[in-house]
């Protein structure tokens, strides 16, 4: 996968980076971008791995040698599903975005899951996912919002 840098006149190939991957492994499926730890920096979620179950969180910076600061490897399957697409935003209203993920296998949809950054009770980690939580639905009463509606500030509602 290639990061172009943008800046002030747009986006171009110069100072372009290759995100180094494993060796054997697919790159850049699910790909969705979101400041999933908080610090202000973007982080990557996207397949990174041989394995088809695992996901990978990729958090910003990245280096000029294409490197993360950090990785998380998360499964994030629960059944023989594939993922159709994903959303970053702040679902939960907590100033940090959270992840969705919507399945489907063969000819039907399969649901989605919502996860959450870190959870509303608790203070910002800063650590990112605590390792990446399952749906509300799936961990505690706390029901997830029925409808969501984008906001003009990029939240939902």
């Amino acid at each position: 996968m290639i990061i172009l840098r943008g800046s002030g006149t747009g986006v171009s190939g110069t100072g372009a980076i290759r995100v180094p991957a494993p060796a054997n492994s697919f790159v850049g499926e699910d790909i969705t971008a979101g400041d999933f730890d908080g610090d202000g920096h973007p982080d990557l979620f996207m397949r990174n791995a041989e394995d088809f179950d695992l996901r990978a969180v990729l958090y910003g910076p990245f280096g000029r040698n294409g490197a993360p600061a950090r990785e998380q490897q998360l499964t994030a399957f629960s059944t023989d599903n594939t993922i159709c697409s994903t959303a970053a935003g702040d679902f939960n209203g907590d100033g940090t975005d959270d992840l969705a993920t919507f399945y489907v296998y063969e000819d039907h949809a399969e649901g989605g899951k919502l996860w959450w950054a870190h959870d509303r009770a608790c203070p910002p980690s800063r650590n990112g996912f605590p390792p990446l939580t399952p749906p509300p639905s799936e961990t505690s009463t706390r029901d997830p919002p029925a409808v969501l509606s984008a906001r003009s500030d990029r939240r939902f509602s």
